[in-house]
C-alpha cells in the first residue's frame, strides 16, 4: 500500500481501529509512529496542532539535553510493579542489562504503539542479553489496563506524582490548552495519575548496562518520536560484548 492510499485507509478508522493497524504492520517503529500523527492530524486536526505547539515549547526548554546522559550512572529507584511489588534498579541489574522506558499513561496512543513494539521484540531484547521495564506515572490499576487492553507482556512500574521523572528532570506541566483539549476529549489525565497537577513525563528510553551505567538513551522533545528497537537491540549487543557489562 502506498503512502497515499495508507493515508486514505486510515482516514475512514477511528483511533482503535487506527491503532489496531498501525500495530499489525512490520514496518519500523519510526513509521507506525508517523502514520499514527498522520491519522491523528486528519481526524482530530486540533490535537496535532496542540500537539505541535507542545513539542516547539519543549524544544526551547532544552529537553533533549536532559536526564542521565550515556556514561551516566542510572540513579537508583524502588517502585512498584502492577502487581504491588516493589522492584529496585538493583535487582534488575543484578540479571542482565536493562532497557527502561518511560511512558505517558495508558490512555496515550503512541505510548500504546511504543509498547507494542517493545512486547514484540522481547524475545529479541531478551537474545541480546536484555530485560525491558516501562515506567508510566499512574497506578496499578492503569498499568494493568494498559496490559490488558494492549495484549502486552511486561513489568510496568508506577511512578506516582512523577516522583522519579521529575528528579531525572523529564517532567513537565502539559499548559492549560492541551489540558483543556484532553478534558473536553474525555481524557482526564489529573484522574488517571489521582493527582490535579498535569505534569507528564517526557517518554525516554534508556538501556542500561549491569555496572548501572547509561549505554544508551534517546530523550527527544518531539514525544512523537521514540527509540528504534534495533537502536536498543544494537546497544544490548556492544553490552553484551565489551567491557564489564559483558554476560556470561
Amino acid at each position: 500500500m502506498n503512502k497515499s492510499s495508507l493515508a486514505e485507509w486510515l482516514k475512514e478508522c477511528s483511533e482503535a481501529e487506527a491503532l489496531t493497524r498501525i500495530k499489525a504492520m512490520p514496518e519500523p517503529l519510526s513509521t507506525r509512529l508517523a502514520n499514527y500523527v498522520e491519522w491523528l492530524a486528519s481526524s482530530s486536526p486540533d490535537f496535532a496542532l496542540a500537539y505541535h505547539a507542545f513539542v516547539e515549547r519543549l524544544f526551547t526548554a532544552e529537553f533533549a539535553s536532559r536526564g542521565p546522559q550515556v556514561g551516566d550512572m542510572f540513579p537508583s529507584f524502588l517502585l512498584p510493579d502492577q502487581n504491588g511489588q516493589l522492584i529496585s534498579l538493583e535487582k534488575l541489574l543484578g540479571e542482565r542489562p536493562l532497557v527502561l522506558s518511560f511512558n505517558r499513561g495508558h490512555w496515550c496512543g503512541l505510548c500504546q504503539i511504543e509498547l507494542d513494539a517493545l512486547n514484540r521484540a522481547a524475545p529479541e531484547i531478551k537474545a541480546a542479553g536484555g530485560s525491558l521495564v516501562a515506567i508510566i506515572p499512574e497506578p496499578q490499576i492503569m498499568s494493568r489496563k494498559l496490559l490488558a487492553e494492549n495484549n502486552l507482556d511486561l513489568v510496568v512500574l508506577s511512578d506516582m506524582d512523577l516522583a522519579f521523572a521529575a528528579s531525572l528532570d523529564l517532567a513537565v506541566y502539559m499548559g492549560e490548552d492541551l489540558r483543556g483539549l484532553y478534558l473536553a476529549n474525555g481524557i482526564d489525565v489529573g484522574a488517571y495519575q489521582l493527582t490535579d497537577g498535569y505534569f507528564l513525563p517526557i517518554p525516554a528510553t534508556f538501556v542500561i548496562g549491569t555496572d548501572g551505567q547509561v549505554a544508551a538513551r534517546h530523550v527527544d522533545p518531539d514525544f512523537r518520536r521514540r527509540m528504534e528497537v534495533e537502536d536498543l537491540l544494537q546497544a544490548l549487543a556492544s553490552l553484551r560484548s565489551s567491557g564489564p557489562n559483558a554476560l556470561e
